[in-house]
């Protein structure tokens, strides 16, 4: 049997790369698609949801390449949804309550959650305002007729409530859940929270 010569060898090669369906050169493979945003997914009660849309955007363009997804519901409703397995990387919770039975359910480490706002204690006065209240000290003028809510109704507790958040213990996103809650704290986060009518701790 005739062997070929290498330049023999090296010209049938280059042939067969031009033949249709012939060998496709490296250059010509197709580039590996391109990656879609991280996705972190945070749970937050309904009460925040203007709040946190606005630091949702802050932290998408401190952070390139990340998606922040919500889920705003009532606090106990989220927290079942934890409870019952649902994906997240932060929990953000209108009570501590909620906050623990999301713990119980081993979904968020115990003494992990931080309060970064609590409700905000509103003065309502008549239409007429006859004894000219203006501030919180106006409250101790002798003769004014002052009602609280009872602690055991709901907007008796709504005042005591404080607001705490977490990271998920088994977050897909560990090191962003951390830092989206670390971000909650942060001067521009807290203008915010203020500017919706939260009280800072």
């Amino acid at each position: 049997m005739r062997r070929l010569r290498p330049l023999a060898l090296l010209s049938l090669l280059l042939a067969l790369i031009d033949l249709p369906g012939g060998v496709t050169p490296p250059a010509a493979l197709a580039a590996p698609a391109a990656q879609g945003p991280t996705e972190l997914t945070v749970f937050a009660a309904a009460s925040l949801t203007d709040a946190f849309k606005e630091i949702g955007r802050s932290f998408e363009k401190a952070n390139p390449g990340v998606k922040v997804t919500f889920n705003f519901a009532g606090s106990q409703q989220l927290a079942a949804q934890l409870g019952q397995g649902a994906p997240a990387d932060v929990f953000a919770s209108a009570n501590a309550t909620q906050m623990t039975v999301a713990a119980t359910a081993n979904r968020v480490a115990k003494d992990v959650a931080k309060t970064f706002v609590q409700n905000r204690l509103v003065v309502i006065t008549p239409q007429d305002n006859r004894a000219r209240i203006t501030t919180l000290q106006d409250l101790a003028k002798p003769g004014l007729k002052l009602v609280l809510a009872a602690k055991a109704v709901p907007v008796g507790q709504y005042t005591l409530d404080s607001y705490p958040i977490a990271p998920i213990s088994d977050a897909k996103q560990p090191d962003l859940a951390q830092k989206f809650v670390s971000f909650v704290f942060v001067g521009d986060s807290r203008l915010v929270l203020a500017k919706y009518g939260f009280s800072l701790p």
